[in-house]
């Protein structure tokens, strides 16, 4: 039975990856105290991370699966 790939950074076994990404979202405060949601930014990823540590490993899907195929 061979084992995923390897983090480079702590040496787990990986069978997947994490991917990181923040939204932003701004609302708008009433003088009753009531917040009313304005807008939600677009998403932005910053990669894909090893779900033990949380190294960096790929920076677009594409090559998150190529790491996640290698030893299979």
């Amino acid at each position: 039975m061979q084992e995923g790939p390897k983090c480079p950074n702590c040496g787990r076994a990986l069978s997947y990856l994490k991917r990181v990404c923040t939204e932003s979202t701004e609302y708008e405060l009433s003088a009753d105290g009531c917040y009313d949601r304005a807008e939600t930014s677009k998403e932005e990823c910053s990669g894909f991370v090893c779900p033990y540590c949380g190294y960096l490993i790929a920076d677009n899907e594409t090559k998150a699966i190529e790491f996640l195929r290698q030893n299979k």
